[in-house]
């Protein structure tokens, strides 16, 4: 079966992404995997975390994680196996583990911004692009799902010996899976 991540942080921007992964998982058939990293600060010593605080930051995190997978399969009438995962650590490295393991068809992660360039400035999202070797999906923060009936191949068609940033099995799999045409849009630097 196929498998969709979608790392989650209880922000709306977030929320919107797993939304948009589970209407994407019912259409592919695929199941959802909601993965919430617990980040720890940097330092200890400007906020120490007690036994108390850190059970509190889980107790949220694991509430957090069950209040959207409710959500999400009432959102698509159970038909979407969806799994929650929460664990410590920073967000980059646990990500890039966990999909390194579940090796998912795609990752599903929000933006903010109100242009492509604000949106691409954030960390969590610039690490997974640059870090992941997976196809990621990174959804707007008021995107909504909808049928997908085009794929458009950005690439430099005199650069393309370079290879293409996703893989033709996975284009593949899309248009099949979706009935959709491909079309490859020639960027000239």
């Amino acid at each position: 079966m196929r498998t969709i991540v979608a790392p989650v942080n209880f922000t709306s921007i977030s929320a919107n992404a797993a939304r948009y992964a589970a209407d994407l998982a019912l259409a592919a058939q695929a199941e959802l995997h909601l993965y919430y990293v617990l980040q720890l600060p940097v330092t200890v010593a400007e906020f120490p975390v007690t036994d108390y605080v850190f059970e509190e930051m889980q107790e949220a995190g694991a509430q957090g994680l069950e209040e959207l997978s409710a959500e999400l399969k009432s959102r698509t009438s159970g038909k979407v196996n969806i799994f929650t995962h929460m664990e410590v650590g920073t967000v980059e490295s646990r990500i890039e583990e966990f999909c390194a393991h579940k090796k998912p068809f795609v990752v599903v992660m929000g933006a903010s911004g109100d242009t492509l360039e604000r949106a691409l400035t954030g960390g969590n999202l610039t690490a997974a692009i640059r870090r992941l070797p997976y196809p990621l999906i990174v959804v707007p923060e008021t995107a909504v799902f909808s049928q997908i009936h085009k794929i458009v191949l950005a690439c430099d068609l005199n650069d393309i010996s370079g290879g293409i940033p996703v893989k033709p099995a996975f284009l593949k799999e899309l248009r099949d899976n979706f009935g959709a045409s491909i079309e490859v849009l020639n960027v000239d630097n």
